[in-house]
């Protein structure tokens, strides 16, 4: 795993997308790989909370959605929403997004830097 190219996506992805207030690519049990955030936001915290959110999700699709593979969850409130997106088998890309986005194109951002999270992370 190369932690600058990991960085890199993150940057590349905040660029492009300026309704993203902060990013993060981490396994699925919560450990950070890389991270563009605020200085008031936790890295371990943003880990351990999208680590939890992950595990339900995978809970939900076994026992209510008869299986799948979950690709992502989105949380969504008042002041923003939190969108986390599978990156192959054992990463996620979890981003925070500010209020009044357009979901659709901020998705289509993040799952375009999954793919490459998963790409690198192959390597």
């Amino acid at each position: 795993m190369n932690h600058t190219a990991l960085q890199s996506i993150l940057v590349d992805l905040n660029k492009e997308s300026p309704d993203i207030e902060a990013s993060a690519i981490m396994s699925i049990d919560g450990l950070v790989m890389a991270s563009q955030l605020p200085t008031d936001m936790d890295e371990d915290r943003l880990g351990a909370v999208s680590a939890a959110i992950v595990s339900l999700g995978d809970q939900a699709m076994i026992e209510l959605i008869c299986g799948g593979t979950m690709k992502q969850i989105v949380v969504s409130g008042e002041a923003g929403c939190m969108m986390i997106t599978h990156a192959g088998d054992d990463a996620v890309v979890a981003t925070i997004i500010k209020a009044n986005a357009e979901l659709g194109l901020v998705s289509n951002e993040i799952q375009r830097a999954a793919i490459d999270v998963t790409e690198e992370l192959l390597h």
